[in-house]
C-alpha cells in the first residue's frame, strides 16, 4: 500500500475556444493532486470513481503513466465524468459539469502516512451520508489529514447549502489549502485572513494557507501537541 491517499474526482476537462475548437485533458483536483506527489517520487494511491469508458482508459493511463496507483474500487462508474470549460475571446470561462460520483467503500491501511481529499467529491453526497467525513476522520488517527475545498458555486449550490460540509471537512483536517475566491464566496463580506484565522481557533487546524492569484500566499497556524 501507498504511503499517501488521495480521494475525490477525476475527470477529462473538455476546452472550447471561442472559435469553437475542442481539446480535451485528464483532469480533476484530487487527481492532479496524486500526479504531482507520484511525480516528486512518492507512492500514492487515488481512491476515486471512473469508468473503463475511452475516456476513463485515457485519465487512468495519463495518472499511472506518473505512478498513480488508482485503487480497483475505483472502477465503477457508468461513463466518465466531465468538466466542459467554454471560453470566450478574453479567455474567461463559464463551466458545465456532468459529473458521476460514488465514494467506494474504503478504509486507510496503517500505512498511510497523508490522506488528501477536496473539490466536488469531498461535498457531494454519499451512501451513507457522511462517509467521506468518516473515512477521513478514521484516518487522521494516524495519518495527516490536508483538504482543499476548492468550491464550484456552479453546481454546489448556496454557500449556506456547503458552509456545514466544509466545516466538518477543515474541523477534521491538520492542513487546509483554500483560495481567497473560495472564501469570498462561502464567507461573503468577511475578509479571507479573518476566516482562516477562526478555522484555526475554532476548528483546530494545524495549518491554514490562502493562495491569493499572483499575490504571495497567506497563512494562519497554530502549534499543538503530536497525535
Amino acid at each position: 500500500m501507498s504511503q499517501f491517499l488521495v480521494v475525490g474526482e477525476a475527470l477529462v476537462d473538455i476546452v472550447e475556444h471561442s472559435t469553437g475548437t475542442r481539446a480535451e485533458h485528464p483532469g480533476g483536483s484530487p487527481a492532479n493532486v496524486a500526479l504531482g506527489l507520484a511525480r516528486l517520487g512518492e507512492s500514492v494511491d487515488l481512491l476515486t470513481w471512473l469508468s473503463t469508458d475511452p475516456r476513463g482508459r485515457v485519465v487512468a493511463d495519463h495518472l499511472a503513466a506518473s505512478g498513480v496507483d488508482i485503487l480497483p474500487a475505483s472502477l465503477g462508474a457508468d461513463r466518465t465524468s466531465t468538466a466542459l470549460a467554454r471560453l470566450d475571446p478574453t479567455g474567461a470561462a463559464t463551466y458545465e459539469f456532468d459529473l458521476r460520483w460514488q465514494l467506494p467503500q474504503w478504509v486507510a491501511p496503517q500505512e498511510t502516512i497523508v490522506v488528501h481529499t477536496g473539490s466536488i467529491a469531498a461535498v457531494a453526497a454519499t451512501e451513507p451520508r457522511d462517509a467521506l467525513l468518516q473515512l477521513v476522520r478514521d484516518a487522521g488517527r494516524t495519518a495527516t489529514i490536508t483538504y482543499d475545498p476548492n468550491l464550484r458555486p456552479s453546481i454546489m449550490g448556496s454557500p449556506d447549502d456547503v458552509r456545514p460540509a466544509v466545516g466538518d471537512l477543515v474541523a477534521a483536517a491538520d492542513v487546509v489549502k483554500v483560495s481567497d475566491e473560495d472564501l469570498a464566496w462561502l464567507h461573503p463580506g468577511v475578509e479571507p485572513a479573518d476566516v482562516a484565522s477562526s478555522w484555526v481557533q475554532e476548528h483546530g487546524c494545524a495549518l491554514v494557507v490562502v493562495t491569493r492569484g499572483g499575490r504571495d500566499p497567506r497563512w494562519s497556524g497554530l502549534v499543538r501537541p503530536a497525535r
